[in-house]
């Protein structure tokens, strides 16, 4: 701390971590009771990539060509023969014409809605435990708003029908960010107007080589479909894109601000990326780890008392009932040396709830302690129950 300054009040974050491998993190060793490295079923890296050695040396080998920034617009001098060919990759990936990498997949989000409103699609109708992004993106690019019931095509029929199907968007999460529920597009693009789809949560993990919800779906080159999406979760490093038809991508272009008006993913790891999304379409053995982690962790929760959803997702939730303290379970599990958030997130499952997420690297022991850990909450706190869906 700078001689003279005062101490800052607490932010609303998360603890700080000095130190994070994809299935571990470390907390200061002044920490208390608690133990200084906990097992961690945390955020979003589900393929471990983020610390694949082959990632990191992507971005290390780029660093003298590129440095840390582009410090530019792609429109002007911050275009880099890096970025397009991950879009390039990223396009025969999820199966569209063309690929538009953003800073990050909010941005994405925003950039996609831009490039839509410019064309005149003026009306969003969004599933109501859509990701925020997807709000936030529709109000920002100008258009008019509506809900949903989650996943209730029926109510996005009888709303659609009011509208004009020409002008109006449907969006929706691919794999829902919270409780790892997977969204009825087949339903949705079956109502025929443009469905977008913020799949950061299902691209990279789901269908063949990882391609997404949409995929694994068989909706691969639907028309109606666009794709947007994070390469900071499945992908393990950082930036957003949204792929589509070569009309759309030429609007966001000329028209996107959200574009045009700001500095690309940072050049180390959009080389990252491209050797990530390389391992995430052709590591069957990483899928296969995956997978048998998201069975493990299903079988783990019904065996300690939950309910586990059935969907191939590595998100899991759960909350305790009203006489129960999640705080106190937080602690709990931390005092057995397992890192489960208790999340409270903008259209999650209750106001305050668990979410566990796996991923690709974990180990049966680590499994093993997780399950240990719930089981002793369980009897120290008495009972949970489900919110899953």
């Amino acid at each position: 701390m700078i001689p003279g300054r005062q101490p800052q009040p607490p932010l609303a974050l998360g603890p700080a971590f000095w130190a994070a491998t994809g299935t571990t993190v470390s907390l200061d060793a002044g920490s208390g009771a608690c133990p200084s490295t906990l097992v961690s079923f945390a955020g979003c890296n589900y393929l471990g990539l983020a610390q694949h050695p082959a990632v990191l040396q992507a971005a290390v080998d780029a660093i003298p060509r590129f440095g840390l920034s582009t410090s530019a617009s792609r429109t002007t001098s911050g275009h880099t023969a890096l970025h397009a060919a991950l879009e390039s990759d990223i396009a025969q990936t999820v199966g569209t014409d063309r690929a538009l990498l953003l800073p990050d997949g909010y941005i994405a989000n925003l950039a996609a809605l831009q490039a839509l409103h410019a064309m005149g699609h003026t009306h969003a109708l969004i599933d109501n435990r859509a990701h925020r992004s997807l709000y936030d993106a529709a109000t920002m690019a100008g258009m008019s708003i509506e809900s949903f019931a989650t996943a209730d095509v029926d109510d996005a029929s009888r709303k659609l029908w009011l509208a004009d199907r020409e002008q109006t968007v449907i969006l929706t999460d691919g794999v829902f960010t919270t409780d790892g529920r997977i969204a009825p597009l087949t339903d949705l693009v079956s109502l025929g107007a443009t469905v977008l789809v913020d799949d950061c949560h299902g691209f990279g993990m789901l269908g063949p080589g990882g391609a997404g919800t949409h995929a694994m779906l068989g909706l691969t080159g639907h028309p109606n479909l666009i794709i947007t999406s994070t390469l900071a979760k499945g992908i393990g490093c950082a930036g957003g894109f949204f792929a589509g038809p070569h009309n759309l991508i030429h609007a966001a272009t000329k028209e996107a601000s959200a574009f045009v008006c700001t500095t690309p993913a940072s050049p180390p790891l959009v080389a990252a990326a491209t050797v990530a999304l390389n391992l995430a379409r052709t590591d069957v053995d990483l899928h296969a780890r995956l997978t048998a982690n998201i069975n493990a962790v299903s079988e783990m929760l019904n065996a300690v008392g939950l309910k586990s959803h059935d969907e191939p997702t590595p998100i899991f939730s759960f909350t305790l009932d009203e006489s129960q303290d999640p705080t106190a379970f937080s602690c709990h599990l931390t005092e057995s040396g397992i890192y489960i958030p208790l999340m409270s997130y903008p259209n999650g499952p209750a106001p305050q709830f668990f979410r566990l997420s796996v991923n690709a690297n974990h180990t049966e022991h680590q499994l093993k302690t997780a399950r240990d850990a719930l089981m002793q909450a369980m009897r120290d706190t008495r009972g949970v129950s489900s919110v899953h869906g």
